[in-house]
Order: structure tokens, then sequence, then C-alpha cells
């Protein structure tokens, strides 16, 4: 039988019996403050397991003892016949400390393009941790172990794996060489640095 409901002014159905009254105001409080509680102790946790891990051990798959690279040792990795071969000039040392990514050092030179004027940059980097985007793709290049490659038309990243956590090359061709693969360019170059990254 319906009620008329002074308070609404509407019928009303009477309470179930079978069903319980919704929790108190009390309750539902609680409840949220619980909810949030755990929560942030997940958040905290993995932040903390996040940041433990950035800072401490090897990389997954990369096992060794070796110290980190010196903040020169990218530039250290193309010697004079390199930069012979390829026509490099001087590298000139990258400013890693305050980049997001957990690099220990990197280093770009410069080379002439195919067009008259235009300057190629070349660039080696070390890292625990190199953050790429798009996700690179597995592929074969001659002298590079394990080699991921990730590139476009404008520019292209080589990353291989080492005792420390990961060297990369970046190729950027000048706005006149487009017509140049940028990856063509990393791959050789990373060839040819490879053997002298501290493995």
């Amino acid at each position: 039988m319906d009620l008329w409901d002074e308070d609404r002014q509407e019928w009303a159905r009477p309470p179930d019996k079978d069903i319980p009254p919704p929790p108190s105001r009390a309750r539902r409080a609680l409840i949220a403050a619980a909810a949030t509680l755990l929560l942030c102790g997940a958040l905290v946790g993995g932040i903390w397991l996040w940041t433990d891990d950035d800072t401490g051990g090897d990389p997954p798959g990369m096992g060794g003892d070796s110290a980190t690279p010196s903040a020169s040792s990218a530039c250290e990795a193309v010697d004079t016949a390199i930069s012979a071969e390829w026509g490099l000039g001087s590298g000139t040392e990258e400013n890693v400390e305050n980049t997001a990514a957990s690099l220990f050092s990197g280093c770009t030179w410069t080379m002439p393009g195919d067009v008259s004027g235009s300057l190629t940059q070349l660039s080696l980097f070390y890292g625990k941790r190199i953050p790429v985007e798009p996700t690179p793709t597995p592929t074969p290049v001659d002298g590079v172990p394990a080699a991921e490659v990730s590139g476009n038309e404008v520019a292209c990243l080589i990353v291989w794996p080492t005792s420390f956590g990961q060297a990369a090359v970046r190729a950027i061709p000048s706005a006149e060489d487009l017509y140049e693969n940028p990856c063509d360019l990393a791959s050789e170059f990373a060839g040819s640095v490879a053997p002298n990254v501290p493995e």
C-alpha cells in the first residue's frame, strides 16, 4: 500500500523490510576517506618504487658493475679517424643535467650536408634509460648490438644497450637535405662509434 510523503509531496512505497537502509552520511565519509588513503598509499608506493628503480640497480637485461661514463665520454667516442672519415667538426658537449631523462653525457657534431652551406647534426648520448617516442623497433644495424630504431624523414634515433644503461645516436639532416634518409645516416654513424662506446 502506497503512503503519502509529506516532505516530497508524492506517493511513496512503504520501506521494504529486507532492504538495508542506505549508509549514513558519516559512514559514507568514512568509506571515502579510507579509499582516498588507500589510493594515496598506492601512489606514494608506486612513486617510491619508480624512483628507486631509476636510481639503483641495473636496468632489466643489462647487468654489470661498470662505472657510469664521465661527462666527456660521449665526445671521446669520436676519435681522429672517425672525425676525418665523416668530416666532423669538433664535438660540442650537450647539457644533460636539466633533462627529464636520466642521461649521463651527450655530444653533438656537425658535418657538411649535400647542399652547399647546409649542416647535418650527429649526436651521441649515454644514459641509464633513454626515452624514445615513438617506440623504437628492433632493427639490425652493422656493428651495433641489439639496436632499436625510431625515426622519420626529419630525424632518426638508434638506441642500444650498454653496461651502464643505453647509448643512442641521433641524426638530424639539415632542412635542405631532407631527401636523405636520416636512419641510414644514423645507422652508419652508430656503426662507426659503437666500438668506442664503453660496453
